[in-house]
């Protein structure tokens, strides 16, 4: 009996640190899963739409240096996880650009060894040196893309309309559904620029309120906030006119000719997502061989063209956009997302806005 006892209580201990194992393993399995990688590998966390996974095992054929690839929706949540983890368990990241000062000023990125880049020369003037890395010591622009309107023409017979946000906050010229951007900086921040012609304007709390009110007054017209779902919107025809990215309008052109992209006339904002380096990685000559890959001629191209992004390489082989991806004047245009509103103002708008 005392043997049948002590084999009871030997059981239940064994099971109670199995399950303490197995939380604890759930707890750290990333640390662990980076423990168990081998050394010539690399983590990468990017968006879903920036790397072709076909040239991605290309690389490793090529390099025999494994790939893990994560994906995020958001800048938030990029942000998010670099927070939790302190800025370890990555090798490669591509913040957009307000993104990025905001971790530089954590102190999550190193920076970059321009010596062990081969293409630097390549890359176009007008993407370097821009507010949020002035010297890009510790960015490369890697492709940027042009806030805009995709238009169906089949709505307004053949005839392109003024290149107007407008379109999307104007009573007397909007159609009676639209499609608006779900992010909450993007939607505040072009409304401002409609408004004011700058964005500085919100800076002030009465010019924000009035940004609030356009945005409330916007909302019976919109039939969906999405920003990811431009393209599949106007090929469904669910509405004439969306607020979207260059590149996902450019990629609905190519089914439909009756869609145009328009960049207004008040001005928008630009994109550029950049390859930056976490502090913590130790792994930089990997680092910088795939950094070189990715700017390789042949693999560039490709990218550009399958997700019809705006190439960073200064007269890239590549199809002519100018309509999606401007120059000169209009280039002048563009603006960025800058951090001069805070995330918390920013909320309490879209909150009102989405409880109206």
């Amino acid at each position: 009996m005392f043997l049948t006892k002590f084999l009871s209580m030997l059981a239940r201990f064994f099971i109670v640190i199995f399950w303490c194992v197995l939380f604890i393993a759930f707890l750290y399995t990333p640390h662990l899963g980076r423990f168990l990688r081998s050394e010539r590998s690399l983590s990468i966390f990017t968006w879903s739409s920036l790397l072709d996974p076909i040239y991605l095992k290309k690389f490793e054929y090529e390099t025999g240096i494994r790939l893990y690839v994560s994906y995020y929706e958001s800048n938030d949540e990029l942000l998010s996880k670099m927070q939790s983890t302190k800025g370890t368990g990555y090798d490669l990241i591509f913040p957009s650009d307000y993104m990025l000062v905001m971790l530089h000023k954590k102190g999550y990125l190193k920076k970059i060894d321009k010596t062990r880049l081969n293409f630097l020369e390549k890359l176009d003037p007008k993407l370097l040196g821009h507010y949020f890395d002035s010297k890009n010591e510790y960015s490369i622009p890697y492709f940027w893309a042009v806030y805009g309107l995709g238009v169906d023409l089949e709505y307004y017979k053949g005839k392109i309309p003024e290149a107007t946000w407008g379109l999307v906050f104007d009573e007397k010229i909007m159609p009676p559904t639209i499609s608006m951007t779900d992010g909450i900086r993007e939607s505040v921040y072009i409304a401002g620029q409609y408004l004011f012609g700058s964005i500085d304007a919100l800076k002030e709390p009465a010019n924000l309120e009035k940004v609030k009110n356009l945005l409330i007054a916007q909302k019976k017209h919109v039939e969906v906030y999405s920003e990811e779902r431009s393209e599949d919107i106007l090929l469904a025809k669910s509405c004439p006119v969306v607020v979207g990215l260059s590149n996902d309008i450019w990629r609905a052109t190519r089914q439909n000719p009756n869609i145009i992209f328009l960049i207004p006339k008040e001005g928008s904002f630009l994109d550029i997502d950049s390859i930056v380096i976490p502090k913590t990685t130790e792994k930089d000559d990997l680092i910088y061989e795939f950094i070189n890959y990715l700017y390789r001629d042949e693999v560039f191209a490709h990218h550009v063209q399958k997700y019809g992004l705006c190439p960073t390489i200064a007269n890239s082989e590549v199809e002519e956009r100018e309509n999606f991806c401007p120059s000169g004047q209009q280039f002048k245009l563009l603006h960025f997302f800058k951090d001069i509103v805070s995330k918390s103002k920013l909320n309490e708008v879209w909150v009102a806005v989405m409880a109206s």
